[in-house]
């Protein structure tokens, strides 16, 4: 269902997951839909009643039908309420009704008022929208206003994704390749995490990552066999490209927060590896890693070699 979702939709039904753990639900439900909304488009319902509509009262009315309890961690994934599920579909039906491409955070609030029963077309009735009139005001639009690019966006942020995966494999490996014995359990000072350490520690901030997609939470491992653990890293990466390329894959984070958090992490900890080789006595050689032969679809540790080595290299080491 969610392939034909713009990326706005996708975070409204992100901040609608997030509204429902910060309330302390069990689930998601039509007001932290409405919420949602409200917090990707806040002018979306004045465009669509024709005047102007008092968004913060319409959130407000939105909160008070909501219990409080205890905020639930992000990571935990909360189902859609049957209601909600219902609205997803209307949403898809209306986007197609009106020969829209894309289903976008407009056809969400027609998927709401569709749901006529629930709350939040409870709330949007009482301030003045009316699915014939928001349906006919769309029927005139090409669909969400947005541009061509981000309309259809995840594709190619799903390529660079992969891409970047794959580079950070091909870092991994690059800056392990040809390292002493010793290096895995080389400590360049006290509290300094080694290279088996840092291998471990990136396996962590990956698989916390892939939580967003499957749920639950995952432990920090602990260095066992270095070779082993280096063959998990490169199966965990794996194992997010595959989750990478599900429809649904957005749903609880987007790409952007997925490149400047944990894969930015794990590409400065592939840094650190490079680093260590040098205060070991070990030097990476250097090269034009714009020339480099990565390829997204191989994630796995047999890396190429440098496809354009430096010339000069002054740290060569002399022995």
């Amino acid at each position: 269902m969610f392939e034909k979702f713009t990326e706005r939709a996708r975070r409204v039904i992100f901040f609608s997951r997030y509204e429902a753990s910060q309330f302390g639900s069990a689930s998601i439900e039509t007001e932290h839909l409405l919420l949602a909304v409200l917090r990707e488009d806040p002018n979306l319902p004045t465009r669509l009643i024709g005047h102007a509509a008092k968004t913060d009262a319409i959130a407000d009315n939105a909160r008070a039908w909501l219990t409080v309890g205890e905020k639930k961690s992000t990571s935990i994934d909360l189902p859609l309420s049957v209601e909600c599920r219902n609205i997803l579909s209307y949403a898809v039906n209306e986007a197609e009704r009106l020969h829209h491409r894309y289903v976008g955070v407009e056809h969400l609030v027609l998927g709401i008022m569709r749901e006529e029963k629930c709350n939040a077309a409870e709330i949007f009735k009482k301030h003045g929208l009316q699915l014939d009139v928001v349906r006919a005001k769309l029927a005139q639009t090409p669909g969400e206003t947005q541009s061509a690019a981000s309309r259809q966006p995840l594709p190619g942020k799903r390529e660079l994704l992969h891409h970047f995966l794959a580079t950070l494999a091909y870092r991994v490996q690059k800056a392990l390749r040809g390292a002493p014995g010793t290096f895995p359990s080389f400590r360049a000072a006290p509290q300094v995490r080694t290279p088996h350490e840092l291998i471990c520690h990136m396996t962590s901030v990956l698989g916390y990552s892939r939580t967003f997609f499957v749920g639950g939470a995952f432990p920090t491992p602990v260095p066992e066999d270095f070779e082993s653990d280096v063959r998990r890293f490169h199966e965990m990466l794996e194992s997010i490209k595959v989750e990478l390329e599900k429809p649904e894959a957005f749903l609880n984070v987007t790409p952007e927060q997925l490149l400047q958090g944990p894969f930015s992490d794990a590409m400065t900890h592939a840094g650190q590896l490079a680093m260590l080789r040098r205060l070991a006595g070990s030097p990476v050689a250097p090269e034009n890693f714009i020339k480099a032969s990565i390829d997204a679809a191989n994630l796995r540790p047999d890396q190429p070699d440098p496809a354009s080595p430096d010339a000069e290299w002054p740290e060569r080491p002399t022995s």
